[in-house]
């Protein structure tokens, strides 16, 4: 029969089914459904939240170290110092993020490229998310003035050089210098001497190092010094001292707001990376 009841004689008589397992009883009870679907989501949240941590973890390993510093050895013909490697792998970092971000914006759908054009994708999105407005005339001018030296025009100094290779150069340097002051100045000075006009005191020390442009700056004009720069010795001689003069301000104002708000733009991109970067993880493997 269908049913749990019948009647006979009038008096209902309950004729029982045949009991039930006990795994059937568990799954028709309804608070052990209940905690059978929490236990699921609990369970499912967990591995949610593992793969959201290892999506959100950089490992910077040995390895990694290695090829950044084989990249850089390429570029620059010499390993990298302590402080060139943190940038480096500081830049890598930083182009990590980027690429995961535009992974997870989907920015790669359809293109094959490389970690560096999928970052650089995600990096215009950032620089184009950047709001930047036009500076005071306040603020202008305090910008300004904290980088006077790159607009200022200085000092500049024409010169002859002669440089004195080979062994025993500083002793070749005085002793040619002695006869230039015996007035007995050698021929083949004259032919070798190189001139350089309009050199400021920066530009020296960038070619020659910054002894030789102090030296230079402190030197009398139309007299004859030894000198020894970052390359070797030298016999230098300046002939003429340009004055420098003040950038104007008024004059500069379009330029220097263009580079001002340009300034400004890479500050807030940078502060935006930086603020993705504060949601990762990095794990610095590389570092002894």
């Amino acid at each position: 029969m269908d049913f749990d009841s019948v009647v006979l004689d009038r008096d209902p008589v309950v004729v029982r089914q045949p009991p039930r397992g006990w795994i059937s009883t568990i799954l028709r009870e309804p608070l052990l459904h209940f905690m059978f679907i929490g236990a699921a989501i609990f369970v499912l949240s967990h591995f949610a939240d593992i793969t959201d941590n290892a999506a959100k973890t950089i490992r910077v390993t040995p390895e990694l170290r290695q090829q950044l510093t084989e990249e850089f050895t390429s570029l620059e013909g010499r390993t990298p110092t302590s402080e060139e490697y943190r940038r480096v792998s500081l830049n890598w970092i930083r182009n990590e993020i980027l690429f995961r971000e535009a992974l997870a914006l989907k920015l790669d759908s359809g293109d094959e490229m490389i970690r560096e054009r999928v970052a650089q994708k995600m990096r215009l999105l950032v620089f184009g998310r950047v709001t930047v407005t036009p500076p005071t005339d306040a603020e202008l001018k305090a910008w300004f003035e904290a980088r006077r030296a790159a607009y200022d025009t200085p000092i500049r100094y024409d010169f002859f050089e002669v440089s004195i290779p080979g062994e025993n150069a500083e002793q070749k340097a005085h002793g040619y210098l002695a006869d230039i002051e015996a007035g007995r100045e050698p021929e083949d000075l004259r032919v070798r001497a190189r001139v350089f006009a309009g050199r400021s005191a920066a530009a020296l020390s960038e070619v020659f190092g910054g002894p030789f442009a102090d030296a230079v700056v402190a030197m009398p004009v139309r007299t004859w010094i030894a000198v020894k720069s970052k390359v070797g010795w030298h016999l230098v001689r300046v002939d003429a001292v340009h004055p420098g003069e003040p950038a104007d301000f008024t004059a500069l104002r379009s330029n220097l707001e263009l580079a001002w708000m340009e300034e400004r733009r890479r500050q807030l991109a940078v502060k935006a990376v930086n603020e993705l970067e504060a949601g990762y993880k990095i794990r610095r493997e590389d570092l002894p």
